[in-house]
């Protein structure tokens, strides 16, 4: 009955992986259409200065995603399944807590080109500190989480 469970367990864990990888890969592509959306908007329309920039980062900020979900279904394919050979060393998971370091150092990046494009788009109706502050808590807190992992 063990063998049973541990196929079973193994083989979700396969699909997991891929499932993620299939999702970032999906998520990159569509950041990547963005991108040359913004392209043609910068050979087009040279005025609408706000839309491209806006434009350019919502497509940056899709393709980090998409990087982090990948990165998160390799590392779960390492860890659970099998480990993968010729991975540059700073994919190498190990252990959970290489994961989750990993992930969060990849979602710090995210949140930071997420609030860049909040800045460029803001309307200056809204107050921005407000927003800047929790993004800044939040960067904060997750780079202290880094360091104590990290020891």
């Amino acid at each position: 009955m063990d063998n049973a469970y541990a196929w079973l367990l193994k083989g979700t864990n396969i699909l997991i992986s891929i499932l993620f990888a299939i999702v970032g890969t999906m998520v990159v592509i569509y950041g990547a259409y963005i991108s040359f959306v913004a392209i043609k908007t910068i050979l087009v329309n040279l005025e609408a200065e706000g839309k491209i920039i806006s434009t350019v980062l919502k497509g940056l900020d899709l393709i980090f995603l998409g990087i982090v979900i990948q990165i998160l279904g390799i590392g779960l394919y390492e860890l659970f399944v099998h480990s993968i050979d010729k991975l540059p060393d700073w994919l190498v998971i190990t252990n959970f807590d290489q994961l989750k370091v990993l992930l969060v150092k990849a979602s710090i990046m995210v949140i930071a080109v997420s609030f860049v494009g909040k800045v460029v788009t803001w309307d200056g109706e809204q107050s921005i500190l407000y927003f800047g502050v929790g993004i800044a808590a939040i960067i904060a807190a997750l780079s202290y989480f880094i360091s104590v992992k990290q020891k």
